[in-house]
């Protein structure tokens, strides 16, 4: 991720779109932010991020020329006094070697978008739907084929981050068979809250029925 790419970050979707998507969906919309970056094959990728996250960057972007990194240095996680950036798979597998796990050479961002490929398989995704979440994850599976569609932005923010949550939460009950439109979040799950949301959407209300970084990897 570069600087440039930061303060192009983004918060909300698109008002018309907005308005077709479901009242948890609208409340995400609204607390996450998202921002696009250069993966592999220098294809775009969405990033979506907390508001407590946003707020780390934001600082350590303001703060980054007195812990000595370059002017000329455009990465957010940059290396001090040089060009270069921090690797993300470098600082999983640090973290993951430091964190007591029994297997830490099976946390890798490799090995996350393997489990989030795997738990859309078991739930009943339509094939616009799988188009959405290939794009969140970088991946083209459908190049031949064109959808009418809402906003990329709205759908990743609104749609995608229901899966990435119960993930998070590993409560895959509650994803399984289910179509993106189905998947509602849990009462006690943990989810982001903007101060500034009205308070007729301060609670997320869920269904009856009810009950997936941005893969970490090489992001500059």
């Amino acid at each position: 991720m570069t600087t440039s790419d930061l303060t192009k970050c983004t918060k909300g979707g698109n008002g018309v779109a907005v308005e077709g998507l479901s009242k948890l969906e609208q409340e995400l919309c609204k607390v996450l932010w998202r921002v696009e970056i250069i993966g592999k094959k220098t294809r775009t990728v969405p990033v979506l991020m907390t508001n407590e996250l946003k707020e780390a960057l934001d600082l350590l972007y303001q703060r980054r020329r007195e812990a000595g990194v370059l002017e000329t240095n455009p990465y957010i996680f940059a290396t001090l006094h040089s060009e270069g950036h921090i690797r993300g798979p470098d600082v999983i597998r640090t973290h993951a070697r430091n964190c007591g796990a029994i297997h830490p050479e099976y946390v890798t961002s490799t090995s996350l978008r393997k489990h989030i490929a795997t738990v859309c398989q078991i739930m009943n995704l339509k094939d616009n739907e799988l188009d959405i979440i290939a794009r969140f994850m970088g991946h083209d599976i459908r190049t031949h084929r064109e959808y009418y569609r809402l906003p990329d932005q709205t759908l990743q923010v609104a749609k995608v981050s229901k899966v990435l949550f119960n993930i998070e939460n590993g409560n895959l009950q509650n994803v399984v068979g289910k179509s993106l439109d189905e998947i509602q979040i849990q009462p006690d799950e943990e989810v982001p809250r903007d101060e500034d949301v009205e308070d007729d959407y301060s609670t997320i209300a869920v269904s009856s029925t009810a009950s997936i970084t941005q893969t970490p990897g090489q992001s500059k």
